[in-house]
């Protein structure tokens, strides 16, 4: 009867979120499969979390094609940063083009956007005195479960996503107005960080993968906006699927596991996130912090996504939205390419606060959420894994004051001095 009822629930949910007919004059646009269930993984939070009636800044997701709008214009108008080995031809022909012997860049606009397309519109056009005029048609967009798009060039068939300023997204994850405007700078600091990690992170023994972010566009002027554009390359190996964290945070997502993925549905969730997601999510930040020297601004469950392979969950964890990792500068500094983010975003010094906020937004059951046993695995993952790299003999102290059951917080204040090889970290696991 239990084995029914999973592939039934399951069945529905697709079908509820099914590719349905573009708006392409009635033609499909197709997707490769793990694209469209990675879409479908991102849609969960969205549309099955309780809580969405009652908060109106989530927009529940359909799975279709959105005929997304750009303008064109001369490239010598904007400041653009491409990271040359992370940009496919392919790609590289969606965003920059010749045109009468001059090269010409497309600016996107977020599909659910309701301020800030009139306003870019306006500052170019006063800024070029050019009468630049929105088009459509080349570029179908899907929507992920905050404010980043999933685009296809009909043309080429290339695969990327964008983010562009919106005052919608699907999630919670909202600005203090109650928008999310991109920052100009912060769009080429997700560039620069993409390229620090691809020149210094292991390319053997981590568990930390990253999407890579390709490029950035920005406005030449105070206005300060930007587009970013990240590399979706990874999906193009049908042999693997990424599954957001949050998506596993919501009991829908097991009913999925069950129909999809060979032996992935736990029959315990506590073992199941004491010894497989939260050790994985603690190596991978591990990693993160002393490979790389950097530690996440907001490290909630939309920044993760776990992989499976052939069918199989591994103990990778992949890292998306650069822009939200803030360096260490006594690691930082002395790593290729390291004086190049650190001239973009502030930094901590040999003394810094990691907090881990996985459950953010999650449904999961409360012998999860309170589970000490899950806390302590994650925290000792990342301890030992920080103290393997850096060679520190880490200790830390328990601080359970704040209350914090309801989150994952890996350990905080790593004190890193050339005086001992003993650290300490105030742990608020």
């Amino acid at each position: 009867m239990m084995v029914k009822y999973l592939v039934l629930s399951a069945v529905l949910l697709f079908s509820q979120m099914s590719l349905g007919q573009s708006i392409f004059e009635g033609e499909r646009v197709t997707l490769p499969w793990n694209v469209e269930l990675f879409l479908k993984f991102e849609m969960i939070f969205n549309n099955y979390n309780e809580n969405i009636v009652a908060n109106g800044i989530r927009s529940p997701r359909e799975l279709r094609a959105i005929r997304l709008e750009y303008f064109e214009l001369p490239v010598e108008l904007v400041d653009i940063k491409i990271n040359v080995s992370q940009l496919r031809t392919e790609v590289q022909d969606s965003l920059v083009f010749e045109k009468n012997g001059q090269q010409w860049v497309r600016w996107f606009f977020n599909p659910e956007d309701e301020m800030y397309r009139d306003k870019i519109l306006a500052h170019f056009r006063e800024s070029s005195g050019r009468e630049l005029e929105l088009q459509s048609g080349r570029f179908a967009g899907f929507l992920t479960a905050s404010r980043s798009t999933v685009v296809k060039d009909l043309k080429t068939g290339a695969l990327f996503s964008m983010k562009a300023s919106t005052n919608r997204t699907g999630g919670p994850w909202q600005g203090s107005d109650g928008s999310k405007r991109l920052r100009g700078a912060t769009a080429e600091y997700g560039v620069e960080t993409s390229n620090y990690i691809e020149h210094n992170l292991p390319t053997e023994g981590t568990n930390l993968r990253f999407a890579p972010e390709f490029a950035s566009l920005k406005t030449k002027s105070l206005a300060d906006y930007g587009v970013s554009f990240r590399d979706y390359e990874m999906f193009y190996n049908s042999d693997v699927i990424y599954i957001p964290f949050f998506s596993v945070f919501n009991d829908r997502a097991k009913e999925v596991f069950g129909l999809v993925m060979d032996n992935l549905v736990p029959k315990n969730l506590v073992e199941f996130w004491r010894n497989k997601v939260s050790v994985y999510a603690g190596r991978a930040f591990g990693d993160l912090v002393g490979h790389l020297g950097l530690i996440p601004h907001s490290a909630h469950n939309q920044d993760l996504l776990l992989i499976v392979r052939n069918g199989q969950l591994t103990e990778e964890v992949l890292l998306r939205d650069l822009n939200d990792l803030i360096p260490v500068s006594e690691i930082v500094s002395k790593k290729v390419y390291g004086d190049r983010i650190l001239s973009y975003s502030r930094s901590v010094g040999n003394s810094f606060e990691f907090i881990f906020q996985p459950f953010m937004g999650s449904q999961l059951p409360h012998e999860i959420v309170y589970n000490e046993s899950v806390f302590n695995s994650g925290g000792k993952a990342f301890l030992d894994r920080v103290s393997q790299i850096l060679r520190l003999n880490l200790t830390y102290e328990r601080d359970w004051a704040s209350g914090i059951f309801h989150k994952f917080r890996l350990p905080a204040f790593l004190h890193i001095s050339n005086e001992s090889n003993v650290k300490t970290c105030r742990s608020l696991f």
